[in-house]
């Protein structure tokens, strides 16, 4: 199955991009803060929407690539009885416990579930520790840029979410 992911140009080859450091520094939406794990979409259109809405400036939608990957169907394993706070906003403590608990039993390689963004569209979380994972699936970097008119339109709403918490 095929994924993209998205990165700054500041990382450039495939060991970078899907080292997992990310994850050490930061929480998401299916791993706790401390988890080497790396997410990418099923389309690069879901990447760009998930990059954007993650991105708290301008600067974060500036210099990217993006990889494909393809990871064989058999190390994939699909998110089932999801907790009921998956797609909380701020994000809920369930999801993190479900995503924590596949990637420290090693289940598998990747792990299939869907995005809060797009809730009928799909992420893979990617454990680059798994002993299976390997970086021959990868392909890239390829340049990425978004079109003009998003940046304008992130901008303009940045501009009016700081108006707003004046």
């Amino acid at each position: 199955m095929k994924f993209f992911r998205l990165e700054d140009a500041s990382r450039p080859s495939p060991a970078e991009a899907f080292s997992g450091l990310g994850g050490l520094h930061a929480g998401g939406r299916w791993h706790s803060l401390g988890a080497r794990v790396v997410y990418a979409s099923q389309s690069l259109a879901l990447a760009s929407l998930e990059k954007l809405v993650h991105a708290h400036s301008l600067n974060a939608l500036s210099r990217l690539n993006y990889f494909e990957i393809e990871i064989p169907d058999a190390a994939i394993e699909e998110a089932r009885l999801l907790p009921k706070d998956w797609n909380a906003e701020p994000v809920g403590f369930g999801s993190k416990v479900y995503g924590d608990r596949w990637r420290n039993e090693q289940r598998s390689v990747a792990l299939r579930a869907p995005s809060a963004v797009v809730p009928i569209e799909f992420n893979c979380l990617i454990n680059p520790a798994h002993p299976r994972f390997t970086l021959k699936w990868v392909k890239g970097p390829h340049s990425f840029d978004y079109d003009p008119r998003i940046k304008t339109a992130y901008e303009a709403a940045l501009a009016g979410q700081r108006r707003r918490h004046k």
